[in-house]
């Protein structure tokens, strides 16, 4: 083995240990838990500012899951 492929070699171990750890360290991340609440449909409706003379209707919403 001369000196290029003993270097090429370590740089290939160094690179796979970087991406290993940074692979690993990023499984560890906590999902956020401090995002907005879904509003209900009646709340939600609440929060719109309409212009004189318009009105607005609740045509669908999705189901609780």
């Amino acid at each position: 083995m001369n000196i290029r492929d003993a270097s090429c070699f370590s740089h290939g171990i160094i690179s796979f240990i970087f991406l290993a750890s940074s692979l690993l360290l990023n499984g560890q991340v906590e999902p956020a838990n401090d995002g907005p609440k879904p509003r209900s449909p009646s709340e939600s409706s609440e929060s719109f500012q309409l212009p004189p003379g318009f009105r607005m209707e609740l045509v669908a919403s999705e189901p609780l899951i």
